[in-house]
């Protein structure tokens, strides 16, 4: 009698944690939605559902939320344009900034004019609005979502918008040296290129990097790429005499804090590409 209770009491214990790890082996609800939506493309009804509702959520927590951040990287940068033009001016930052740019200006070489040319067409506005929508597209297709070209195109688009705010209203003449091409605007501050190259080569390597089927290659391309051309795009700017370091500086920040916020709500809310989360990733690969 005393061996058939300790049994059965055995094998109840073993039953209960059985039932216990099965529970704690499901995923949670918000992974197994996005297994589904995975497995449904976008052409039937379930996946205009998904669209469906994205859209709903975009409109109605998404949008505010970066209309408020807009709204406020465009007035910290106004305050900080105003702070280093009228401020610091004729401090000895303020001519420290100008020192910069003069000394670049005097020791030009033609093989640096031809590689600070060939740097800025990296964050031309044609050349960006070009690669900006053919990266939208090719999102649009591998996805069969419109979360990741839209934020693509708002990682652009929001940082294009806060440059022409600020500049207008800091309203900072360019540097008083003479300038190598063509400048398009007056205004000076903050760096409309460098913010522009933050924004697109980031956006571009954050949606590589979270994309399953994107190779290693490829990854460390767009990773490179993505560190290497804001630096070297804002030397360019500085050395042929359209910006102040200080510009290059309001223009990094700019790019950078606009397209981590823009990143964080949008993109990874929404799991731009199918297997977006990498902890999703490697739960849907084990399983």
């Amino acid at each position: 009698m005393r061996v058939s209770w300790w049994g059965a009491a055995r094998g109840t214990l073993t039953s209960v944690r059985r039932n216990h790890d099965t529970r704690a082996a499901a995923p949670p609800p918000h992974q197994l939605l996005d297994r589904v939506r995975k497995r449904q493309p976008a052409t039937e009804g379930a996946g205009g559902r998904v669209w469906r509702d994205d859209a709903e959520v975009v409109l109605t927590r998404v949008a505010p939320l970066l209309a408020v951040t807009l709204l406020a990287l465009c007035a910290v940068l106004v305050a900080l344009g105003w702070l280093v033009t009228d401020v610091l001016d004729d401090s000895a930052f303020g001519r420290a900034d100008l020192a910069l740019v003069r000394d670049l200006a005097e020791n030009r070489t033609g093989a640096l004019d031809a590689v600070t040319g060939a740097a800025t067409w990296l964050a031309n506005t044609t050349f960006v609005l070009a690669v900006m929508f053919g990266g939208a597209v090719v999102a649009a297709r591998r996805t069969r979502r419109w979360v990741a070209p839209v934020f693509l195109v708002a990682a652009v688009g929001g940082e294009k918008l806060v440059y022409l705010v600020v500049s207008l209203l800091v309203g900072r003449d360019r540097p008083p040296v003479p300038t190598l091409g063509y400048v398009h605007a007056t205004t000076s501050f903050p760096s409309g290129h460098v913010g522009a190259a933050v924004a697109l080569y980031g956006s571009i390597a954050l949606l590589l990097l979270w994309s399953p089927g994107t190779s290693r290659a490829a990854r460390v391309a767009a990773v490179a790429v993505a560190v290497v051309a804001p630096p070297l795009v804002g030397f360019a700017r500085v050395y042929r005499g359209v910006h102040y370091a200080t510009d290059v500086v309001a223009g990094s920040v700019m790019g950078a804090v606009w397209l981590t916020v823009i990143w964080y709500v949008l993109a990874r809310q929404f799991a731009p590409y199918a297997s977006a989360r990498p902890q999703l990733h490697r739960t849907t690969a084990t399983a």
